[in-house]
């Protein structure tokens, strides 16, 4: 009975144990014969084995059992008996040795489960790389698109140019149907010696072998005097005597237009402005014609020398000077400013040429020539006014030349010169698009008229 006492104890104690390390149940476990308390930390019984039945010492064991190999395990109540000691332990072993297969088999899921993840964050940065390419891609095709379309544009921009330059390359032969022959070497002397155009000079009297000279700069390097001299402009079929200014710096400037005693009336129409006018040694405007094929020989910078009555001198120095043929109506194109004068002719850049017979300014409905009875770059209708009436006293109420932003009033001397550039020009200096606008307000207009009435 004893040895049977023992053995029953030790069977309930190793259950006991089994389920307090499993579930910290308390519980209190009783037999027929004895009671003992064993006390353990209260836990949820609902983690442990099926509770045991009540062991009966006089209850006779049954001789096996199946396991369920299935989890949880349902503990049959016969092995708790002290012949089947050896059933529990086995029990037991196979229940450990399952959790162990179950926790192996969840290792192998968790790292299948971590592999697949690391494949689809893989796959998620894939699919955002591609998405950048495909945005950096799209973006290129965009640009790609756009240079193009400036290609293009490009394209028929030179088209026009060219086919603006053929229409020049007409123009020329049009105006000039010869050949050049020769030129008088040296200055030519007298005192009055009238503007010649290209465009009507048909033949030439003089000598052949004799040096042929495209503008002052040209003289220049052989005579170091002022005065009037025969150049013979490129295309040109006879040389055309300008007054040559080899004093002011450099030296070597052809003057275009040349004002300083009103001697020469400037109320001229489109004709006379076309082939020039006066007297190459007092007054004298040298005509857009000869203009034209001057400043298209090469390329070449304006002078502009200012003089107020008092005697005081400043001057405007554009680096790039040209002007367009009859066909755009002579457009000035200049660039790059220096000098004391101050800029006034900035607005006057990319603006057609006016008389009172001819009105091509950008005032609209308005001709600027007209109301100020003289030829020139009108826009709005002026900064700068070098054609005027001439008055012979600063204070005036309608100015005739003028250079705003210098002075508000009449000037006493101006010339106007130009030489071959001493700086190689831009392509934006040779080929400007866009035409500037002076004065493209309409509030500027009281503005303008204030200014040119002398207020």
């Amino acid at each position: 009975m004893k040895v049977s006492i023992v053995l029953r104890v030790t069977i309930i104690l190793t259950i006991c144990f089994f389920c307090e390390k499993i579930s910290g149940l308390k519980r209190r476990i009783k037999t027929s014969k004895c009671k003992y308390t064993f006390v353990v930390n209260e836990m949820d019984t609902s983690n442990c084995p099926n509770a045991l039945s009540p062991v009966q010492a006089d209850k006779e064991p049954e001789k096996s059992f199946q396991v369920n190999p299935l989890l949880p395990l349902n503990v049959p109540t016969h092995v708790v008996k002290e012949e089947n000691s050896n059933d529990v332990k086995s029990w037991l072993n196979n229940m450990e040795k399952q959790l162990y297969e179950e926790l192996k088999k969840s290792d192998v899921i968790n790292v299948t489960l971590s592999k697949h993840e690391n494949s689809l964050s893989k796959a998620e940065k894939t699919l955002r790389d591609y998405e950048t390419n495909f945005t950096a891609i799209f973006r290129m095709l965009r640009y790609l698109e756009n240079s193009i379309q400036d290609q293009y544009t490009m394209s028929k921009n030179l088209d026009k140019k060219l086919s603006g330059v053929m229409l020049d390359v007409v123009e020329v032969n049009n105006v000039l149907s010869k050949k050049v022959t020769a030129a008088v070497d040296g200055q030519i002397q007298g005192k009055d010696i009238e503007v010649q155009s290209v465009s009507k000079v048909t033949s030439c009297s003089i000598s052949p072998g004799i040096v042929v000279y495209r503008d002052c700069a040209d003289v220049f390097s052989r005579h170091k005097e002022s005065g009037v001299y025969y150049v013979t402009p490129s295309y040109a079929p006879c040389p055309i005597p300008v007054w040559c200014d080899m004093d002011t710096t450099n030296g070597g400037w052809l003057l275009i237009l040349k004002r300083q005693n009103g001697e020469v009336d400037f109320k001229r129409l489109w004709d006379d402005y076309k082939h020039g006018f006066g007297n190459i040694v007092n007054e004298y405007y040298l005509g857009n014609d000869n203009i034209f094929l001057i400043s298209n020989q090469r390329h070449y910078e304006l002078r502009i020398d200012l003089w107020d009555f008092s005697g005081n001198r400043v001057y405007a120095l554009y680096k790039t000077f040209r002007i367009d043929g009859e066909r755009d109506n002579y457009r000035l194109s200049i660039h790059a400013y220096e000098g004391s004068a101050r800029d006034s002719l900035k607005s006057h850049d990319r603006v057609m040429f006016s008389t009172p017979d001819r009105d091509n300014d950008e005032y609209q409905g308005y001709n600027c020539a007209r109301e100020w009875m003289a030829g020139w770059w009108f826009n709005n209708c002026w900064y700068s006014f070098l054609t005027g009436p001439y008055y012979n006293i600063s204070k005036v109420r309608y100015r005739g030349i003028s250079w705003n932003d210098w002075k508000h009033e009449q000037l006493a001397r101006v010339e106007m010169k130009i030489r071959p550039s001493r700086i190689a020009p831009t392509n934006y200096e040779i080929q400007s698009t866009n035409d500037t606008k002076g004065a493209d307000s309409k509030n500027k207009k009281a503005e303008f008229k204030n200014e040119q009435r002398g207020n």
